[in-house]
Formats: C-alpha cells, sequence, structure tokens
C-alpha cells in the first residue's frame, strides 16, 4: 500500500523527466524505477553527448549565480572560491558561519589566513593548492583557524578548476567541521584503551591465580617427597653413600622455594622482591649449584672445571644465597646446553675494583663461563648489591 502524502504547498509531487506522467502517491511502487528508465531514454536521444555548460533554465535564478547561490545557502558545508593563485575570490555566508571571518576580509585573502602559523597537521596551503592541481584534488583532515583565533578540526576538500582547454582557472573549497566527531572518536579511543588496560589487567589477575593455584597443589607431592626421602635415609645402613639422597634432597626443597617465588609473582610485578640477603662465601654457593647440575655435563658429554679454590673460595658477598644460587644454576644450564660435545666450562671467581668493565672480578664475586669453540660467550653474575665482608 502506498504511503500517505502530505501536501507540500509548491511542491509538485509528481514532477518527472518521463514523457508520461507518474501516476499513484509517493511510494507507489515503480516511480522510482521509471524515472531511472526515463533518464536512460534521454541519454540515447541526446546521442550520449553532454552540455558544455551546467546552465539549467529555471524560473527566477540566472545561471551566473549557481556558485554564489550554493555558498550562500548551504549550511552544513563551508564553500568558496578561490582563483589560480589561492587568493580567495568568492566567500558566502556558508564560509562565514563556520569560519566567522566577514566577507570583506576574506575575499582579496590568500588560503593560508585559515591554517594555523606554519601549516596544519596535514600541511601548508601552498602545499595543498599544489597537490590539487597537479592531481585535480586534495582531501584531508587538520586544524583550521577561527576568526578569533580558537582553531577547530576540519574535514577539507580542494577541487582544481579547468576550462574546457585544460587551463587552470581557479580552486573550490569546500570545509565540514569534524570538531565534534573528532571529540567522539577519541572518548571512544580513550575509552577502547581503558576498556583494552581492564582486559589485561583481569587476564593477568586470572593466570595470577591460576598459578598461585598450580603452586600451591604442587607443593604438596615435593613435600611428600621430602618426607619419603627423610624415612629412607633413616632406613639406610651406616656407612652407605648418601651423596645422591642428599642431591635429591637440596632438589626438592630448590622446587619448593621455586614455588614460594611462583607466589609472589604480584609482588615482583610492583618491583618488591622478596630477598633475604645476608653475608656468605662464594665457594659454598658455587658448590651446591655445580651439584645441582651434576648429571647434565656428563650425560651431554662436557666437563666443568671449579677454578674457585683456596682464597677466592672463602671471597665474601652480601645477598640472598637462595637466589644467588638459582642464577647460578641457569647460566651453568645454559652453558651446559650450548657448549659442543667433548667441550670444557671452567667456572671462576674473585675480586676486583668496583665498577670497572674489564676481567677482573667486581667485589663480592663474579662468575665467568668459557665454552672453547663454543658460540656462547663468557657469562658474568655480578651482585646488584656488592658490599664490604662484614654486614652493616
Amino acid at each position: 500500500m502506498p504511503r500517505e502524502h502530505k501536501d507540500n504547498p509548491g511542491l509538485d509531487v509528481n514532477a518527472t523527466g518521463a514523457r508520461e506522467a507518474l501516476s499513484g502517491l509517493p511510494g507507489t511502487p515503480g516511480r522510482e524505477a521509471r524515472e531511472r528508465e526515463a533518464a536512460l531514454e534521454r541519454a540515447r536521444a541526446h546521442g550520449g553527448q553532454d552540455a558544455a555548460l551546467c546552465a539549467p533554465d529555471l524560473p527566477g535564478l540566472s545561471a551566473d549565480l549557481l556558485y554564489t547561490l550554493v555558498s550562500e545557502n548551504v549550511r552544513d558545508y563551508a564553500i568558496f572560491l578561490l582563483d589560480a593563485d589561492g587568493v580567495i575570490r568568492c566567500w558566502g555566508e556558508s564560509a562565514r558561519l563556520m569560519k566567522w571571518w566577514t566577507k570583506q576580509e576574506a575575499e582579496g585573502s590568500h588560503l593560508r589566513l585559515l591554517y594555523p602559523d606554519g601549516g596544519s597537521e596535514d600541511g601548508t596551503a601552498e602545499a595543498h593548492l599544489v597537490e590539487a592541481a597537479g592531481k585535480g584534488e586534495y582531501t584531508g583532515e587538520g586544524h583550521r583557524v577561527r576568526r578569533d583565533g580558537t582553531l577547530f578540526w576540519a574535514y577539507v576538500t580542494l577541487t582544481a578548476l579547468r576550462n574546457p582547454e585544460g587551463e587552470l582557472v581557479g580552486f573550490t573549497k569546500v570545509t565540514r567541521d569534524f570538531s565534534a566527531r573528532r571529540a567522539v572518536e577519541s572518548a571512544l579511543q580513550r575509552e577502547r584503551a581503558l576498556g583494552t588496560a581492564r582486559e589485561v589487567g583481569e587476564a593477568s589477575a586470572r593466570i595470577k591465580r591460576q598459578v598461585a593455584n598450580l603452586s600451591h597443589e604442587l607443593r604438596s607431592p615435593l613435600q611428600a617427597i621430602l618426607g619419603s626421602i627423610a624415612l629412607l635415609e633413616r632406613q639406610l645402613p651406616a656407612g652407605v653413600d648418601r651423596a645422591h639422597i642428599e642431591r635429591i634432597q637440596r632438589n626438592t626443597r630448590h622446587l619448593l622455594a621455586l614455588m614460594d617465588d611462583v607466589l609472589e609473582l604480584s609482588r615482583t610485578d610492583s618491583g618488591e622482591m622478596s630477598l633475604s640477603p645476608e653475608v656468605h662465601r662464594l665457594g659454598p654457593v658455587i658448590t651446591e649449584a655445580l651439584a645441582d647440575v651434576e648429571a647434565q655435563p656428563i650425560a651431554r658429554g662436557r666437563t666443568i672445571v671449579n677454578a674457585v679454590s683456596g682464597g677466592a673460595g672463602d671471597v665474601p658477598f652480601w645477598g640472598d644465597a637462595r637466589r644467588v644460587r638459582q642464577i647460578l644454576v641457569n647460566l651453568l644450564t645454559n652453558a651446559i646446553k650450548f657448549t659442543p660435545r667433548g667441550g670444557r666450562i671452567t667456572i671462576s671467581g674473585g675480586t676486583g675494583e668496583r665498577g670497572r668493565r674489564s676481567p677482573a672480578p667486581a667485589p663480592g664475586c663474579t662468575r665467568a663461563w668459557r665454552t672453547p669453540g663454543a658460540g656462547y660467550r663468557p657469562s658474568t653474575w655480578r651482585p646488584s648489591s656488592s658490599r664490604s665482608s662484614s654486614p652493616r
């Protein structure tokens, strides 16, 4: 059923380019299709030739005033005309309402009148004129200046105008104020950024909870292992080599310590790692680290040489022995991994001048692993808080 049409005085709702009159009211199926058919018929009747000028014969309208009428009556856009040099020649009401420059002020001024000093984010007026002249059109977004010096975000289209001979005769400029749209887009971007940050934070918290739960679940079997080892140790007869049992106990306690570290992830993220620094001796920490990886070099056909002996083993350092041992185990594991079969890994340590970047170790302790023939470079560990041999 066709929609009812409310009469609009002065508007012929059945005006058409078709030869036959239209039937029905607006909304009647077929009216739009008939208009398209009539347009195709007119094109065929003119042999496909376009009129050279757009000079419609409308009662009460002078074709010479078409541009002026458009620039004066459009409201959502600012439309104005420039000559081939970029000087404003026609400034209508649409431009005045958006940019606030009067006709007397704008006409005769160059296009740069509307740009911030030094140009806008999208370039200068001169560059835009050159691009439009070369490519036929320039489109872009950037700040423009109103008469009172305030800025607004503009979406602009600068189009080159050419006569039938192809000569550049001027430019037409269409500007739309996108300040509101830009503000909405910025607000949406901030909201999306906040939403993403919240999602990342929630995901991180969820992972931490899962890791903490896993840590708790792993502690129970590790404690059971320690208990079983202690029971086995009591049942062993005197004189039996207990080195392997002690190694299992030490590594199980090390795993328990790692589980404690996992539970401190949230504190680590905030830069608060739990440490228990004390004065320790270099030799025992290296011996324990070597004992932890003792089986690895044998299985891989490597040799580890402990060059820390004599006085070097008694060198004191200030730090958390458990953390230092963990660092040494990680470095040794990497050295074993990247040393070719038959290679030798040497661990050494000592003291040296503080702060010097030289082969001499820093105070506290330094370990260097050398893997001849491998791509693994010597690795050095220096305690982050080196202190003297006496605690404070």
